[in-house]
């Protein structure tokens, strides 16, 4: 397996995982182990944020401040990623409203410029309108935090 695509494929199993030792990885992949600890060292160096305990019970896991791995995109899948979270800005009231703008920010900012004009040329051209929603939902935030801290505790 080339050393790019092992790279990816590391990076989305140790997301997955989040606890993990490098045996496991190097038995899973095929490799030395040296050859794991090299693409860990690697994996951080790209911004994964990992942290090590050594010990007999020690081993590696994934900080919860985690990055995403990329994603592949085909030019629709962007384009209908852009007008669904567009469409959102019509509600008045929304949880992760500064996330979802920095989102949808960084994936436009991140096209190709022929995929950036099209949307552009969209944009001015058709709109998602929803009524606009004037109710207030303070407690949603909460709600989803709750809802998605529960299933942490309840092991799900």
């Amino acid at each position: 397996m080339p050393k790019s695509k092992r790279l990816m494929e590391l990076m989305m199993t140790v997301n997955r995982k989040r606890r993990f030792k490098v045996q496991e990885l190097a038995d899973e992949f095929g490799v030395s182990k040296r050859t794991i600890l090299r693409d860990l060292q690697e994996l951080s160096e790209l911004g994964v944020p990992l942290y090590s305990e050594v010990g007999p019970h020690g081993g590696y896991q994934v900080l919860r401040e985690r990055v995403l791995p990329p994603i592949a995109f085909t030019e629709e899948e962007a384009v209908a990623m852009f007008f669904a979270v567009h469409a959102l800005r019509h509600y008045t009231s929304l949880p992760f409203e500064a996330e979802s703008a920095s989102a949808l920010n960084k994936f436009y900012l991140h096209m190709p410029s022929d995929v950036r004009d099209r949307i552009d040329s969209m944009k001015h051209r058709v709109d998602f309108i929803t009524p606009t929603r004037r109710g207030d939902a303070p407690c949603l935030s909460v709600l989803l935090d709750a809802a998605s801290g529960a299933s942490e505790d309840i092991g799900y």
